[in-house]
């Protein structure tokens, strides 16, 4: 199925198209041959958006569903979905080169469509431009990656991934103080995201002075009061993060 890219710059496009460069392009088709195993690997609702390549199409009993939670930017959704096909496949160690690159580009394609068409206020949109950061950090553009991970966090401060990834960048960029201020911002906002907890302690952290899970307590008088309790020591491990990527020609020009 082929589309083309309509060019409705929704506000948060017009906000970072400077940082973005963005240009009008075609949507990215499908790619060629999903297999079960990368549909299994999908978000739930990915089989039940517009698309042949997925089981229903656009009939599915279960779009309106989707629909009530997301709003009509539901029908925009399959080309995150293929995004995020073509992600999994530029990751893979056994992808040539050049299809790790075009993978790569049609997954850029594919997320600036859904920002560029969907609703300023769709539910979604953090989880979309975090992953349009980590495409951005893949290209080699940092600059670029490094605005859309702070729109991610703009529209939903404790969405912990828009902290995690930047700071691992930065982290392998050797800025391990900023990468540590952003751990510590992100924690203030969500305290029990694991993978932030470890990071922090990574990154020099104390654990004395990790911000805290707040909780309702009940005290003597039977009013509830606000106290703390201390995140758990040892969360779940972070695997290697990979070198980060010398920054296009682009970015030297953007830098601030």
């Amino acid at each position: 199925m082929n589309h083309r890219r309509s060019w409705r710059l929704s506000i948060p496009a017009c906000v970072l198209a400077a940082g973005f460069g963005l240009f009008a392009q075609l949507a990215s088709a499908a790619p060629s041959e999903i297999t079960p195993a990368e549909i299994e690997l999908l978000p739930k609702y990915c089989v039940d958006t517009q698309g042949h390549t997925f089981k229903y199409g656009r009939n599915s009993p279960r779009a309106p569903y989707w629909v009530s939670l997301m709003g009509p930017s539901f029908w925009h959704m399959h080309h995150y979905c293929w995004a995020l096909v073509n992600i999994g496949r530029a990751r893979r160690a056994s992808t040539p080169d050049m299809a790790r690159t075009s993978a790569i580009e049609e997954a850029r394609g594919d997320i600036m469509y859904v920002i560029n068409n969907a609703e300023p206020d769709f539910i979604l949109l953090p989880e979309i431009y975090s992953r349009l950061g980590e495409t951005e950090l893949m290209r080699g553009q940092a600059l670029r990656a490094e605005a859309a991970f702070a729109k991610a966090r703009e529209l939903k401060p404790d969405y912990w991934p828009a902290y995690f990834h930047w700071a691992e960048y930065l982290r392998n960029s050797g800025k391990r103080a900023e990468a540590l201020k952003l751990v510590t911002a992100g924690l203030e906002q969500a305290p029990e995201a694991l993978p932030l907890q470890k990071l922090y302690l990574v990154l020099g952290g104390v654990a004395s002075r990790m911000p805290k899970v707040r909780v309702l307590a009940e005290p003597a008088t039977g009013e509830p009061s606000e106290t703390t309790v201390t995140p758990p020591a040892a969360p779940v491990a972070i695997p290697p993060a990979a070198a980060p990527a010398a920054p296009a020609d682009g970015d030297a020009s953007e830098a601030r």
